[in-house]
């Protein structure tokens, strides 16, 4: 406890004195020593358990081969491992739907069909917005936030699944999984890379939590308080109120921590409770109607349900697995928000015409087309943009999963699938960069 405490009031510190420039070039130092540290130690672990072949074959052989498999299992498995069982429940999870439900398939199939875009990140998450708006223009925003994909995704994990199946044969009667990667460190670094290795971790904490703690403050000056509490006040006020708002951030997230014994059970938390936004910050970029009030309805309805459904077996209530609370919150959320929508009124028309003239969204604006006498755009146009969107969109997605397979199965020795998803990899990142260069000569053109 006194460690978090130390490292987060530290990262408190020059997060409220730097601002979003200093939180950016710390950052870029602690991904560098994070990722180097993680790369490291998936060294050591590989290496002691006789180097890849020598892993993946002592896998296989003890049976632990489904953990090098892609995909899920189909077999019904147990509750736990969809994130399903808890005290008072157990008797209605064994009947009916959301018997299957608790399945780690019917999860599988929940985050690949609906999580991604219920989730708050739906729009991209408010982080990678806020360095796309502080980028230096469009082109920089893209690049940016392209590269930022292909490192998170394509690149980080793989060191921490290497430490993953090596420590299945390390500590293969281990009661904590969760333990496995910080005995690990303990076990394998040499002494003097161990302090290392603990310096990539502490970088990885706070390197996500000064994005956080700048964010929320941005938050809550920004959004709440300048607009609609103290319109008129000095920048050095405002700047007062973003590090008390910063502050207050910190002091909610650890004492959360306290509270929770599982970095899973904490993941899942937090992708039950946002389940429900992600729909309306799609909707706000093709329904004109769509305003603040409902993006505030549907962050308090889906975090309200999210924790009802949580809390419901400590109530005495059913254990809801993962994969129902997300189709819960969902459909629960989305009801309340658009409800809302329908019964407030639209943004100023004003606002409303100065996004459509900058951004010529698809989508149902007839009234703002209207307002502003629109036939520059004529409906096959606007079909044609969308299109182009989808296309761009269709393009990123193979290539970052085609990169992310790729160098994992190249890095589990499965060389055919290596090389075609390698190769995939190569020709979607060559189209969608020549496909962003003709974006871009377009948009110089006029």
């Amino acid at each position: 406890m006194e460690a978090t405490l130390f490292a987060a009031g530290i990262t408190l510190a020059y997060s409220m004195l730097s601002g979003l420039w200093g939180v950016v070039v710390t950052d870029l130092v602690q991904i560098v020593i994070a990722l180097g540290g993680a790369i490291l130690l998936a060294v050591f672990a590989v290496d002691a358990v006789g180097g890849l072949s020598e892993m993946l074959d002592r896998l296989r052989a003890t049976g632990q081969g489904d953990a090098l498999s892609f995909l899920p299992s189909l077999a019904p498995g147990d509750a736990a491992a969809a994130g399903g069982t808890a005290a008072g429940g157990a008797g209605f999870l064994q009947n009916g739907l959301l018997a299957w439900f608790a399945t780690p398939i019917a999860t599988f199939l929940v985050l690949i069909t609906f999580q991604w875009w219920a989730n708050k990140n739906a729009d991209g998450g408010a982080v990678v917005i806020q360095r796309m708006a502080a980028s230096k223009d469009e082109r920089e925003a893209v690049l940016g936030t392209l590269w930022f994909q292909v490192a998170n995704y394509a690149i980080r994990p793989w060191p921490w699944i290497l430490v993953a199946l090596a420590s299945l044969l390390l500590y293969p009667s281990l009661e904590d999984p969760e333990m496995a990667y910080p005995r690990a460190m303990v076990d394998l670094m040499p002494a003097g890379l161990l302090g290392l290795m603990l310096a990539s971790l502490v970088a990885a904490f706070m390197s996500t939590l000064t994005s956080y703690i700048n964010l929320s403050a941005a938050y809550v000056v920004n959004d709440l308080y300048r607009p609609f509490i103290a319109p008129d006040r000095s920048e050095r006020h405002y700047v007062a109120v973003g590090r008390l708002a910063s502050l207050a951030a910190l002091a909610i997230g650890i004492t959360i921590s306290f509270f929770t014994d599982s970095i899973s059970d904490l993941f899942l938390l937090l992708l039950t409770l946002g389940a429900g936004i992600g729909l309306v910050y799609i909707a706000r970029w093709f329904w004109w109607r769509v305003n603040a009030w409902s993006e505030i309805a549907a962050m308090i309805a889906s975090s309200a349900i999210g924790f009802l459904l949580g809390m419901s077996p400590r109530w005495g209530g059913p254990a809801f697995p993962f994969a129902a609370q997300v189709l819960i919150n969902l459909v629960g959320s989305t009801v309340l928000w658009v409800a809302v929508t329908v019964l407030t009124p639209a943004p100023p028309m004003a606002k409303l015409v100065e996004f459509y003239r900058r951004v010529r969204p698809p989508g149902w604006w007839g009234p703002v087309r209207e307002a502003i006498g629109d036939e520059a755009q004529a409906p096959a146009a606007r079909t044609a943009r969308l299109k182009q969107g989808l296309w761009l969109w269709f393009l990123g997605v193979v290539f970052i999963y085609a990169a992310l397979f790729g160098s994992g199965k190249l890095l589990l020795l499965e060389w055919g699938w290596g090389f075609f998803f390698t190769a995939l990899a190569i020709l979607s990142g060559w189209a969608l960069a020549r496909q962003l260069t003709r974006e871009r000569v377009a948009q110089l053109l006029g």
